[in-house]
């Protein structure tokens, strides 16, 4: 018993020593200069789009960060890339709220032992905290599948938007841009990003190459394949996008129709285990009562 109670003692010592850190550290002097030089001559709507929600936990976040090894860390940045970065949860943040939910998890379970200390509940707090450790993660896998999910059911209607603008007249950096422009789905967001990084200088087929690692879509990165060996061939892109559109579209329709097609087997489960047997209870039972009431 006193060597649990010094085991509490001393997370309670970390978890108050980290919350005095982290409410007493500011924001990092240099990247609050650096910042501040980067939203000069902006416009006060450009200015408010750089949300300053996510500059809240630089210095916060720091003492996480350090504490976390480099894998970890770097596991972290892909899932928020792949979930496409919300401003308001940057890396600093998500870090602060892993540890700390850590911590409270573990005094959480060393509290639950301490009040009833068998081998049950230390199996129970150990699932506790890796539960909790591994939460930011689980949460973040999720949202990039959702939004995988969502950019590639939305890749066809802007591949048609796409052919119409080049087959008015307009390049296919300038329909990418209107198409990009005009729309506030998930996949024009990141179409939105590739342009901006071809017009600071980036080449084009990095740019591509680069949007494809960055979403992860198969049917976007089979897309921007083409585009890439079009462009070398010297192709039309006009009919390259035409046929890129209907491609894509028979795509989702035979996704829509697989996942149709799904729904009698997931259906079989419930069906068996949750709604048949209380059928037989409401038909046979009756009778089985009665069959009950003559025999005895």
């Amino acid at each position: 018993m006193p060597a649990i109670m010094a085991v509490f003692v001393v997370l309670a010592s970390a978890g108050f020593g980290l919350l005095t850190y982290l409410v007493v550290a500011g924001a990092d002097p240099v990247r609050q200069r650096a910042l501040s030089n980067l939203r000069q001559g902006l416009a006060p709507q450009d200015r408010g789009d750089v949300a300053p929600r996510r500059l809240s936990g630089d210095g916060q976040g720091r003492a996480g960060v350090a504490l976390l090894p480099k894998g970890e860390l770097r596991l972290l940045d892909r899932l928020l890339s792949e979930a496409g970065r919300p401003a308001s949860w940057p890396l600093d943040r998500v870090v602060s709220v892993k540890i700390w939910a850590t911590v409270v998890a573990a005094l959480l379970a060393v509290l639950l032992f301490l009040r009833n200390p068998a081998g049950n509940t230390f199996v129970l707090g150990i699932v506790l905290v890796v539960l909790v450790y591994a939460i930011p993660e689980l949460r973040l896998w999720s949202i990039g599948i959702e939004r995988r999910e969502s950019m590639g059911n939305e890749l066809a209607d802007i591949l048609d938007q796409m052919s119409i603008a080049v087959e008015a007249g307009l390049g296919f950096e300038a329909a990418l841009v209107r198409v990009a422009t005009n729309s506030d789905s998930v996949l024009a967001g990141e179409l939105r990003r590739t342009a901006q990084d071809m017009q600071v200088g980036q080449p084009r087929r990095d740019a591509y190459l680069a949007l494809a690692a960055r979403t992860k879509v198969p049917a976007l990165r089979r897309f921007i394949r083409t585009i890439i060996q079009a462009e070398e061939s010297g192709l039309a892109l006009r009919d390259v996008l035409r046929t890129q559109a209907d491609e894509m579209r028979l795509i989702r329709r035979q996704r829509a129709e697989e996942r149709a097609q799904r729904i009698p087997v997931k259906v079989i489960f419930p069906l068996t285990f949750c709604i048949l047997p209380v059928l037989f209870i409401v038909i046979l039972g009756p009778a089985v009562l009665n069959i009950m009431a003559a025999f005895s």
